[in-house]
């Protein structure tokens, strides 16, 4: 119950909403090391936040799920 209250939390977040738009209108890497955070872009926090939060929630679904 707890982790489905933090994804809940931290989706509601405006740096976090502001990446997910991000990742769903202009993230275009043009190949798997084309955004592998080396070097740092403006991006690479957006890239890892909403990366980090789907990496949480798939956890989340698989744990219940076991």
């Amino acid at each position: 119950m707890m982790g489905i209250l933090k994804l809940y939390e931290l989706r509601s977040e405006q740096n976090h909403a502001q990446a997910r738009d991000w990742f769903a209108t202009g993230f275009y890497p043009e190949s798997a090391q084309g955004h592998s955070g080396r070097p740092v872009s403006e991006h690479s926090a957006d890239f890892r936040m909403v990366v980090r939060y789907w990496d949480m929630a798939c956890a989340f679904v698989l744990s219940e799920h076991q």
